[in-house]
């Protein structure tokens, strides 16, 4: 009906990107790139794509594109963590409450502001649970490391290899069995 509009592939694209193919949800960027370069979703959206290709450049281009987009704040803190600029990373994610707003305050070292971050994720997964467990490493909590690593292998049963050989957990090894 609107063969011109590019919010459909950009929308198709998001779902691809959620779902985890990424070759996908960059053809559909593309697309919808091509009916309209200059939307800032679109952009925000590509510079995702290159930040998980690890393109920390074309990412910063496409992201330089993307002011006013509304995920705009979320891939620039991407962007910053990814170039180590932690307290970047934190003032660019503001007060969102998601899992990457969290690891640039674990990497910040501001571990209440991480924790507050974490109980309010509204759509709570293993890596919230994995982050979760890092913050109660950090502040020498056993308690909240067992129950928080324990909930994350429920979820995400690879995640027990991955706790196994992680020096955040070096110290609670036989808390995390």
């Amino acid at each position: 009906m609107f063969p011109n509009d590019f919010r459909a592939y950009n929308n198709l694209g998001e779902m691809a990107f959620e779902a985890g193919d990424l070759a996908k949800a960059e053809s559909f960027f593309k697309q919808a790139a091509a009916k309209n370069a200059n939307a800032p979703e679109v952009n925000s959206n590509l510079g995702l794509v290159e930040l998980v290709k690890n393109n920390v450049a074309a990412a910063e281009t496409y992201l330089g594109k993307a002011t006013g987009a509304n995920a705009a704040n979320e891939a620039l803190g991407n962007l910053y963590i990814k170039q180590g600029q932690y307290q970047r990373a934190v003032n660019a994610f503001g007060d969102a409450k998601t899992n990457s707003a969290a690891q640039a305050q674990i990497l910040a070292k501001d571990y209440n502001k991480a924790k507050a971050t974490l109980q309010a994720v509204a759509n709570k997964d293993a890596m919230t649970d994995y982050l979760m467990a890092i913050v109660g490493a950090r502040t020498n909590n056993e308690s909240l490391v067992k129950s928080s690593i324990k909930s994350a292998i429920a979820k995400d049963a690879s995640l027990a290899a991955k706790a196994a050989n992680d020096r955040e957990f070096a110290k609670f090894a036989s808390a995390i069995k």
